[in-house]
């Protein structure tokens, strides 16, 4: 929490961390007028202590930031400065200083609007811009002329103070509980965020991955994490410690192990060895992005192999752990994909989910990827069709399934199943009204036969005559 002192009327800023973090007590003071600074300390001031503003950054940037103040000259009838309460606030991060992290501007007293008949209040403006910061007005908070933020230089330009670095939270060893990640796991699931993929972010926590597991299940969406361990055996053993097996989600779960070590990306930490299934899932972004004329992407190409080379996007790459072919049958049959070297590059070696399956689509990667982007937007869909009549709420499904079916077809994501009750084709689907509920219900049934991707290849030489 950080705090302004406007020594004219004794007034406040605060700035206040994040949760999880314990929070800088120590209090700064000083007047505005002469020398300003901020002040940074844990709670609001109490009520013999008023203050201009206060704000919580729940984001907690670990370089901290800076805070720079505009107050706009107001006059009176005989042209007179006098107090205003027009504030222009930026929030600058040191490390972009000249792209401001946020900019707001309005007022510290409520009731004005605006051309557009919104609130100028500066809570509101705020709020309307962002939920990653909170901003609370202290009570009757104006800003005197005799301030140094109150004017414009000589040349016409704002006059504007900017505080020194204020970093608002330290990082402490505050221990998590599991009521902790549970909660942190719902407002995942009830995030209004369109996403596709959920990253462990190299975590070693059972608890953490745990929660993130059942978020996938919630949400069908995919999860990769990465596996810890120093060798082949602690990494299965690791792997193991998850009982994903039995795990109704688990071909949403996807494991890689990375034993290399590399440099460090941000150029602070020298070398060190870095998870690499958040590099996975930012390549598969990187590909989804590349859609075709009907809105697939090559998802049906995954993430694995020299086309996605580690090399590309980290340097000075060594792998710490030999790896012979025993050990990687080994890997495979704990369904953990190693990220390791191999015909002149870091790659990423196999694609398999963490499906308790042996021969079945469901072990591949590339399908899951495929079938979840299927089923969310049959499901978006479908809530779409909420409120309609059911027979015309049926009969759209149907022609949106064909549609989206044909158009999966057409990118290479289904081929001709095999299965004698699919005809030779690759899709099927049946929509109809439930026989116990048919005034307000229907079911959507679809079977699909998508495309696998090459994971072995034999082969056999002849020497003849």
């Amino acid at each position: 929490m950080a705090t302004v002192v406007d020594g004219d009327i004794d007034t406040i800023a605060v700035l206040n961390g994040g949760s999880g973090y314990i929070e800088s007590k120590t209090i700064i003071t000083a007047n505005l007028a002469t020398n300003p600074q901020f002040i940074v300390q844990q709670d609001l001031p109490g009520d013999d202590e008023p203050y201009l503003f206060a704000i919580k950054d729940p984001e907690c940037i670990n370089d901290g930031l800076h805070i720079s103040l505009h107050c706009e000259e107001k006059l009176d009838a005989r042209g007179n400065k006098v107090a205003n309460d027009l504030l222009s606030i930026r929030i600058i991060d040191p490390l972009k200083p000249n792209r401001y992290r946020y900019e707001f501007t309005g007022r510290l007293s409520d009731g004005d609007r605006d051309d557009f008949g919104s609130s100028t209040f500066l809570p509101d403006v705020v709020s309307r811009k962002t939920d990653a910061i909170d901003f609370i007005v202290g009570q009757d908070a104006t800003v005197s002329p005799s301030s140094l933020i109150y004017r414009y230089d000589d040349d016409g330009e704002e006059q504007r103070i900017t505080s020194d670095l204020l970093k608002p939270f330290i990082e402490g060893s505050l221990a998590f509980d599991a009521a902790t990640y549970a909660t942190a796991r719902r407002k995942l699931v009830s995030s209004t965020l369109d996403f596709a993929y959920i990253s462990s972010l190299d975590t070693d926590s059972i608890a953490v991955l745990k929660e993130l597991m059942q978020a996938a299940y919630e949400t069908n969406r995919n999860l990769r994490f990465d596996v810890q361990g120093d060798t082949v055996l602690e990494a299965i053993s690791f792997k193991d410690s998850l009982s994903i097996e039995t795990r109704l989600e688990n071909h949403l779960i996807h494991a890689f192990w990375t034993p290399l070590l590399v440099e460090d990306p941000t150029a602070g930490n020298g070398s060190m060895q870095m998870g690499s299934a958040t590099l996975n899932i930012a390549m598969a972004c990187f590909r989804n992005a590349h859609k075709d004329a009907k809105g697939f992407a090559p998802k049906h190409y995954p993430i694995m192999g020299k086309n996605w080379a580690l090399n590309n996007v980290r340097k000075n790459i060594r792998q710490l752990v030999n790896i012979n072919r025993a050990q990687l049958n080994m890997l495979a049959r704990a369904k953990i994909n190693p990220v390791i070297y191999e015909d002149g590059n870091y790659i990423f070696s196999d694609f398999l989910t963490c499906a308790d399956v042996d021969v079945s689509l469901r072990a591949l990667i590339s399908v899951t990827d495929m079938s979840t982007d299927i089923d969310a937007a049959t499901v978006r869909f479908c809530n779409g069709m909420k409120g309609y009549p059911i027979n015309e709420a049926i009969k759209r499904t149907k022609d949106f399934l064909t549609s989206m079916f044909e158009g999966a077809e057409s990118a290479g994501w289904l081929v001709p199943s095999n299965d004698p009750d699919m005809l030779g084709k690759s899709f099927k689907f049946d929509v109809f009204a439930s026989p116990e509920r048919p005034y307000d219900v229907f079911i959507v049934n679809y079977w699909l036969r998508y495309q696998g991707t090459a994971r072995q290849i034999f082969i056999t030489q002849s020497c003849t005559r």
